[in-house]
This record gives C-alpha cells, structure tokens and sequence, in this order.
C-alpha cells in the first residue's frame, strides 16, 4: 500500500485525492485486489472507479464501489465489496438501487457482484433470495477473496 502525501499527490498528477481513512483501509485494498484480478491486460476489460461512476450514474442512484466494463463496451458488472455488515434493509436498498440504475432503454449494470467477508456473505445471500427471480438471476454474492 503506497499512502503519499498531498504534496506526494500533486507531484504524480492526482487532482482529486484526499487522505485515506485508517477504518476504511482493509475495504480499499479489498477493492484495488478484486480491481486488479478482474481487470488484467489479457482479458480487454477496464475498471470504472467509484469516481467515475459518481461523474456517469444519474443522481440518486446507487455509487457502487466500482464497475467491470466488458470488452463489448457495453455491458457494465457494479461490484460491491461487503466487508462489515450494514443490515439487511440498507444491503437490500443497494442491491435494487444498483439494479433499477437506467441509462436511456437499457439497464445501466447488467450485473451485480457482491464479494462478501465470513460476516456478511450470509446476509447478501438472504437478500438476494428475496428478489424477484428476473433480479436475483443478475445478483451474485461470492465470498471475497483473500
């Protein structure tokens, strides 16, 4: 983990960086791993940040913590990573939000991958049964990788 200083983060160009939460860290390594394990040279997909979903998705909608852009260009997986439980109500909010989420006549995600702690992959897993069955068949919950 590289942690700069501000100074540090205008010297490589990084115009919006603000210093990373100590209680957020493990969240942010679990995401840049799962970013760096879905998006390799080989398989032509890209990673769309948290940033540049906030600067692309409709206001309202969901920010999840980032998004696997297929090579087709078109279809968009949101990722969620769940370390530490929030509840079952504000999981099950998330989870439609993300999956309501419009771009003109066509869903924004085509899918949407929870990667979930030991804590947390049970509650998911219970929220994503309770989805209409059209829904829950674009919903998956795997356990986070280590």
């Amino acid at each position: 983990v590289i942690w700069p200083t501000t100074a540090g983060a205008k010297l490589v160009g990084l115009s919006r960086w603000r210093r990373p939460a100590i209680g957020t860290l493990r969240h942010t390594i679990a995401t840049s791993a799962v970013r760096l394990r879905s998006c390799r040279p080989w398989n032509d997909r890209t990673w769309l940040t948290e940033q540049q979903l906030r600067e692309q998705l409709p206001i309202g909608v969901r920010i999840p913590d980032g998004g696997i852009v297929e090579p087709d260009g078109v279809s968009i997986t949101a990722c969620e990573i769940e370390l530490t439980s929030h509840g079952r109500r504000r999981v099950r909010e998330a989870m439609t939000s993300l999956l309501a989420a419009r771009r003109g006549d066509s869903d924004w995600f085509h899918h949407v991958l929870y990667l979930c702690s030991e804590q947390t992959i049970h509650q998911c897993t219970a929220v994503r049964a309770e989805l209409p069955e059209h829904l829950r068949a674009r919903v998956v919950v795997l356990a986070c990788p280590s």
